[in-house]
């Protein structure tokens, strides 16, 4: 990962890359979402959108870093508070800082190893915390034309590898994802109504089944994150949103996903709230150009 050791970059695009990792962890719009930005940058252009919607409270947190091959993007979509989402981003930033430059993430191996250290700290880090989080990260190489996606919950990731192939990421939650209910009963939990507890008359229930934090539920949850890795090229998109896309009407499944107008993140967060999305919205985009 790039680091601050050197007293100035050497070039222009150090320059601007620099510039962009030091603005992400000053906290100035994209850590927080504040601000959509647009940046065109080597192979990729990315944009980055956010908006709590009809939600009493803003518990999506999401965050775009540069690292020496590419970019690494993460969605947290908080539930029971922002508390969860908004410390795993934070880690995520120190632990981008920490990884040893010398491992390059253009390698798969080791890309794969860097998420799978992420998903681990960052469940030890939260696993007290009474709110709850899912997390989604994608690592764009562009160095080695590759993305390698890491998936905890249910915030969509759609990975366009050409203009007629998509892949949109699985589902852990109890409506969607019949292994993970398995899971739960086989842990003494039951599912009902869509939510999981631990018995009929329990008054806390939740829909996922992986997360970060909700220690009430952490018997019946599981911790073990999902990877893939998928090839870009000319025209390859890849997107990080959270479930705030989807409407109770016209996009509620995760194959409608593929209708999405995938131009900038501003417009998918745009078209969600239109469709009359209640939910805080957020989505980042990289586009190779």
């Amino acid at each position: 990962m790039r680091s601050f050791q050197r007293p100035f970059p050497h070039s222009f695009l150090s320059l601007v890359r620099y510039t962009f990792h030091l603005a992400l962890l000053l906290g100035q719009g994209i850590i927080w979402g504040r601000l959509s930005v647009h940046w065109r940058i080597c192979m990729g252009s990315i944009t980055a959108k956010t908006t709590q919607g009809k939600r009493r409270e803003q518990e999506d947190r999401l965050v775009v870093l540069s690292c020496d091959d590419g970019y690494i993007l993460a969605v947290c979509d908080g539930h029971n508070g922002h508390e969860t989402a908004s410390k795993a981003i934070a880690r995520l930033v120190r632990i981008s800082l920490e990884h040893p430059t010398r491992d390059s993430l253009a390698d798969t191996a080791v890309a794969r190893d860097f998420l799978a250290t992420v998903i681990r700290r960052l469940t030890e880090e939260t696993c007290s915390d009474e709110s709850g989080s899912t997390l989604s990260l994608a690592h764009i190489s562009e160095q080695a034309q590759r993305v390698d996606v890491a998936v905890l919950g249910d915030s969509p990731v759609v990975v366009r590898t050409d203009k007629q192939t998509f892949w949109v990421s699985p589902e852990h939650n109890v409506r969607a994802n019949e292994g993970d209910c398995r899971y739960v009963r086989e842990h003494e939990g039951v599912i009902q109504g869509g939510y999981l507890s631990y018995h009929q008359h329990d008054t806390r229930e939740l829909q996922l089944t992986r997360t970060l934090g909700d220690r009430y539920f952490s018997a019946l949850l599981q911790r073990k994150a999902e990877y893939f890795h998928f090839p870009l090229g000319r025209e390859s998109i890849v997107v990080v949103m959270s479930d705030g896309v989807y409407d109770e009407h016209f996009l509620c499944r995760k194959e409608d996903l593929e209708s999405l107008p995938m131009t900038t993140a501003s417009v998918v967060v745009q078209h969600a709230l239109l469709r009359g999305s209640r939910d805080n919205i957020s989505a980042i985009i990289w586009r190779a150009r």
